[in-house]
């Protein structure tokens, strides 16, 4: 499994969602919102640039951007999402030991 795809198993266990769910486009709010911790996650704490997110997902830099800077925001204000992104982060260590 690739970091893009462990990220993905990870938030999609967080959120109660299937993975394919995540690369859809798929407007809730639930699946949007775990797709932006998705771009946050893999461009905050495994460096992708935001070009190779667009490319890896398809999307445009205003969207990707936009995800991202929307968890950054929302992480200093929400203690929920903050337990989000904890238990994402704790998946993903891991996975890799």
């Amino acid at each position: 499994m690739n970091t893009v795809e462990k990220v993905c198993v990870a938030v999609a266990d967080c959120f109660d969602l299937e993975y394919e769910q995540l690369l859809a486009s798929n407007k809730y709010i639930e699946v949007v919102t775990a797709r932006r911790f998705v771009y946050y996650i893999l461009n905050k704490k495994y460096n992708y640039s935001v070009e190779s997110l667009c490319e890896e997902f398809e999307k445009t830099d205003a969207s990707i951007n936009f995800g991202v800077n929307h968890i950054n925001k929302w992480l200093d204000y929400s203690k929920e999402a903050k337990k989000d992104y904890l238990y994402i982060i704790s998946k993903l260590d891991n996975y890799e030991s």
